[in-house]
């Protein structure tokens, strides 16, 4: 069985996933790291290409066998009439079903097609996984890129990055060594499913938004960044046949910069292992050991020294107020917190929370008030886009897509109740305008009303989402951040309420409530 105690550089395979720095590190602001991770195969169907949802599935078979009244229809499948409506208006749109709402040639061959499918070829493919939390990386890898690691004449291990023969260039290596706290845990294969969607997510965003267009990625002043992102995801994946028991031990290159101009001694940054820019994951990985490995911490600290010297007093203040901050967000939730993507929102928070804790009473700015309560919110968000992503349902607004208010809010009503929560809920939610839903829920952004109506919407499909399991504990969770998001909005605005710091104290406890309710129920 694998044991932390083998890795080592010298025999394991060391990954090298080219990482493309979007953001320009300064010279000489640069080093490298090798990270363990652990390996499993996976074998998984490639998906066929479908055309039909589930409701239009679902509704065409119907109407192929005669059944084409739309209330006779959502009798049998326990739909919303106006919901049937719309999926018969849109599948004779497309010319599958005629007037009379009778399956066409066209419709006949697309659900046989759907229907009927052959056996898929397989797609092998590697997932990682942390050692110290036991999570995942969200990447779903099918080609492994090896690095070439070496000693140099000193004895010291070094990351060969020559582009060609006769190129001299060699980089020190930083290894970061696993211990014998936990032992490996198999992943599921719902686990290597969420990986895919999370890559894919991930892809698409590093393309569409990271890449500054007035700078081809991989050009830098020292000109040895590699080419491109090659991790990319080839096949996102939807089932999963096999998962090997034992993991594989790997190394993981990453490399830790300054970007160039003027920077804080916190602004370093870590890439993503796998290609994909600049890493808040790898860099939260990196923190949660800094207490644990005095070599890391020693490590880091003369990287920041050789780079920006021993920094001034704002720049102390600002660490040392940042470190505050992390340590009261981790006593309040727990080490755990630190895995989750929007650890940092909530260290901005505490952060914000503990400057005006400290100089309270009449003199503290009231915009200072303001930004604890924009940055709890923001919080919130980062929560909910999380849970969207780890239990996605790409067409779970299609049920909120009706023409009346009334009817968007009977939908969600008899939602949340079915799931156990206080209704009527607040307002906010039925104004959502169901276009902002299918943007919210195909992107994870959006307002905080957006994302929590996505998560109600999805939680109907998905047996462990947390809205399916949290309502016995917290049945007015939706009056809650009614509430919270309410007070946001008269601080951020020239209403003439008047912040205080009681209300503040509460926004925020409430805020560690919800987030602690909430990922007590994540899978």
């Amino acid at each position: 069985m694998a044991r932390y105690t083998d890795f080592n550089p010298e025999t394991m395979p060391v990954l090298r996933f080219a990482p493309v720095s979007y953001i320009p590190f300064r010279k000489h602001g640069r080093r490298f790291l090798l990270w363990p991770a652990f390996g499993y195969r996976v074998l998984a169907p490639r998906p066929a290409q479908k055309r039909l949802n589930v409701f239009q599935k679902a509704v065409l078979g119907f109407c192929r066998i005669e059944t084409k009244e739309p209330d006779q229809i959502a009798a049998h499948l326990h739909l919303d009439l106006e919901v049937v409506r719309f999926v018969l208006g849109e599948m004779r749109r497309e010319g599958w079903l005629d007037f009379k709402n009778s399956v066409t040639s066209l419709g006949r061959d697309l659900l046989a097609s759907e229907l009927d499918q052959l056996p898929a070829e397989l797609v092998v493919g590697h997932v990682f996984q942390d050692p110290w939390l036991g999570q995942l990386w969200p990447r779903f890898i099918e080609t492994l890129e090896y690095a070439q690691v070496e000693f140099n004449s000193q004895g010291r291990l070094c990351l060969d990055i020559r582009k060609k023969e006769g190129d001299p260039r060699r980089e020190d290596l930083f290894v970061k060594f696993a211990d014998t706290s936990v032992v490996p845990r198999t992943p599921s294969p719902m686990e290597v499913v969420r990986v895919c969607a999370r890559h894919a997510r991930d892809l698409h965003r590093n393309i569409s938004f990271d890449v500054d267009p007035e700078e081809p990625a991989g050009e830098s002043d020292e000109d040895d960044e590699l080419d491109s992102a090659s991790a990319g995801l080839r096949t996102r994946i939807e089932a999963v046949s096999f998962i090997s028991e034992e993991p594989e031990l790997f190394f993981l290159t990453t490399s830790l910069y300054y970007p160039k101009g003027l920077v804080r001694s916190a602004d370093w940054y870590l890439m993503d292992p796998f290609g994909l820019g600049p890493s808040a994951r790898m860099r939260r990985l990196v923190e949660q050991q800094l207490a644990r490995d005095a070599t890391l911490s020693k490590f880091l600290d003369s990287f920041i020294k050789d780079c920006l010297g021993e920094g001034d007093e704002q720049d102390n203040h600002w660490n040392t107020a940042t470190l505050s901050a992390t340590e009261r967000v981790t006593q309040k939730l727990g080490e755990w917190v630190y895995a989750y993507p929007f650890f940092d929102l909530l260290v901005a928070m505490e952060r914000s929370y503990q400057e005006v804790v400290s100089d309270p009473g009449e003199k503290t700015p009231v915009d200072k008030y303001d930004d604890v309560l924009i940055k709890s919110v923001k919080a919130l968000e980062g929560l909910l886009r999380f849970i969207n992503t780890r239990y996605p349902d790409p067409s779970a607004w299609e049920i909120y897509n009706l023409p009346s208010y009334a009817g968007r809010k009977s939908i969600i009503e008899q939602i949340a109740s079915s799931l156990g929560y206080r209704t009527p809920l607040p307002g906010g939610l039925s104004g959502v305008k169901p276009e902002n839903l299918r943007r919210s829920c195909r992107s994870g952004g959006g307002t905080l009303n957006e994302r929590l109506l996505v998560a109600l919407l999805s939680a109907r499909h998905v047996a462990e989402h947390p809205l399916k399991t949290v309502a016995g504990e917290i049945p007015d969770l939706f009056e809650r951040l009614a509430s919270l998001t309410h007070l946001r909005g008269q601080g951020a605005h020239d209403t003439g309420l008047k912040i205080d710091l009681k209300m503040v104290e509460q926004q925020v406890n409430e805020t560690y409530l919800i987030v602690q309710i909430l990922t007590s129920k994540i899978s």
